[in-house]
């Protein structure tokens, strides 16, 4: 669901936030600075995680679940959750973001199901549409107007995809 692609084929960062986008090319690769800046948002997170989720959030369309209580309440709580035993985690995953992924995606044998939103920010169409070409078996849906979020409506379809 809205999965990042490797950041090194060309075109799969247009339409990243500009903020997501300059934080994975150039943090992404350097240890040291990712590490500082996990350890900055771990503390911005323990402090104030609405704020940390706000920021996060790229798409307009995004914006409108975090009105929602219920839905903000939980992208809150799994963000604190996310830092919870450090910030080492967060920017080990980061690094691994940045760098090639080491395998040709066309090796992949196992059916893939696919969920993009045409409007995510945060993991751009591109990515998806990259993913959907490359990977054999890869059952996409891609859903105009919806973003990064759009899960949350659409979790009982993503469900009964995943248990047929």
């Amino acid at each position: 669901m809205s999965g990042l692609a490797p950041l090194n084929v060309p075109g799969v960062i247009a339409g990243m936030g500009r903020r997501n986008r300059l934080t994975l090319q150039m943090v992404g690769h350097l240890a040291v600075l990712r590490r500082i800046l996990m350890a900055a948002m771990a503390v911005s997170v323990a402090r104030r995680p609405d704020r940390v989720l706000e920021r996060g959030v790229a798409a307009t369309v995004d914006k409108n679940y975090l009105r929602r209580a219920d839905v903000r309440t939980i992208l809150e709580k799994s963000l604190s959750e996310a830092f919870r035993s450090g910030s080492g985690g967060a920017a080990w995953e980061m690094g691994l973001y940045a760098r090639p992924w080491g395998f040709p995606l066309e090796d992949i044998r196992t059916p893939v199901d696919l969920w993009h939103g045409e409007q995510d920010a945060n993991a751009p169409v591109a990515m998806g549409r990259f993913l959907a070409t490359s990977i054999p078996e890869c059952r996409a849906r891609f859903y105009p107007g919806e973003g990064h979020l759009h899960f949350v409506d659409r979790l009982p379809e993503i469900f009964a995809a995943l248990c047929a």
